[in-house]
């Protein structure tokens, strides 16, 4: 019993851990797409003609360009579990602003601030099971767990490796991960298909300047070798 308990507790946090790695890598690859798509649409409004319909969205380009979209909340609920109950007041207990010491640092108390507004919506919201990977970043007492927690733990794993895959495979990890040859390249198939008769001198004035977010972060490329081995 005791060492099925042991190896329940080790998976657990091997489990946790990876959300918390995942959760970086997640960040790092909205950041990068975020920052692509600022500088795609930033080039673009440099080559294309006027909108003559101004309710047109400049986000809907680089969308249609690869048939690409990209996506780059004190309480009760009666509806909770007991153990939900149990780990939110934990979390509520610690960091609720009415209980964080007055002589805490600040950037501290944002965090638990932060961290309570996080916990309340997904209390609110049913999502009991984010509490747990709340908990642990926070080292509180983890025996509330059961291996049907665990095993919903595995598929948010799961989940959010799809999410920063779907990311990778998006137009705009494509466009951060291009070299500028490549890009022009890009540039050059969408002024055809939209017919805007760009001429090769705005094409080189354009690609020899920079945008005003021209930042993608680290290179993609290292991002999706590592995604490849978790």
């Amino acid at each position: 019993m005791k060492e099925s308990k042991r190896k329940s507790s080790r998976r657990l946090k091997k489990i946790l851990l990876h959300l918390r790695y995942l959760a970086e890598e997640l960040d790092e690859t909205m950041e990068i797409c975020n920052s692509a798509e600022s500088d795609f649409l930033f080039i673009v409004d440099q080559i294309r003609p006027p909108l003559k319909n101004k309710v047109e969205e400049n986000t809907s380009i680089g969308e249609r360009f690869l048939n690409d979209e990209i996506e780059c909340s004190e309480t009760d609920n009666h509806d909770a579990p007991d153990w939900a109950k149990r780990v939110f007041r934990k979390i509520a207990l610690k960091t609720h602003p009415d209980k964080i010491p007055e002589n805490i640092d600040e950037h501290e108390r944002d965090f638990l601030v932060s961290s309570y507004k996080d916990a309340v919506d997904s209390y609110q919201s049913g999502s009991f099971i984010n509490l747990i990977e709340m908990a642990f970043n926070m080292n509180l007492n983890m025996g509330f767990v059961s291996i049907e927690h665990i095993d919903q733990l595995q598929d948010m794993v799961n989940d959010r490796k799809k999410e920063i895959t779907d990311l990778m495979n998006s137009f705009y990890w494509v466009w951060a991960s291009s070299t500028d040859v490549q890009k022009e390249e890009m540039l050059r198939e969408l002024s055809i298909k939209n017919e805007w008769n760009v001429s090769d001198e705005t094409f080189r004035k354009v690609m020899s300047g920079s945008s005003p977010d021209r930042k993608v972060g680290e290179n993609p490329g290292s991002t999706r070798e590592r995604i490849g081995k978790i």
